[in-house]
């Protein structure tokens, strides 16, 4: 066997922000909006509650993972509770998987910023 065993791995994020579900979920939602910090293809979905979603990620051409992801939206006071959770197979060894870890909290930071702003 040439490949490395596929790693399996489960993490989550959790954010709050100070916005209602709804607009949380317009950012997801809005395809507009969603490009500007995420792509994905979804599978489920819940208004204002949650959304489950697959994407695949490439390296130079070369399939780097495979996830199943869940974003479930829970009032928090001041705004809302965000957990991201994400079940993957990281198919290039290393330290893959906490560097998506790290990747997924920028990107939740990202989307901080996006829903600070007056778009």
């Amino acid at each position: 066997m040439n490949t490395e065993p596929i790693k399996h791995a489960t993490f989550s994020v959790e954010r709050t922000y100070p916005a209602d579900a709804a607009r949380i979920f317009r950012a997801f939602s809005d395809t507009d909006i969603k490009r500007r910090w995420f792509d994905a293809r979804y599978l489920d979905i819940v208004t204002d509650e949650r959304l489950v979603f697959s994407y695949l990620m490439t390296i130079d051409g070369r399939l780097s993972s495979a996830s199943l992801a869940s974003v479930e939206l829970f009032p928090a006071q001041g705004g809302t509770r965000l957990v991201y959770t994400e079940q993957g197979q990281y198919y290039d060894g290393g330290d893959q998987v906490l560097q998506r870890e790290i990747g997924c909290g920028e990107l939740y930071d990202t989307l901080g910023e996006e829903l600070a702003s007056a778009h």
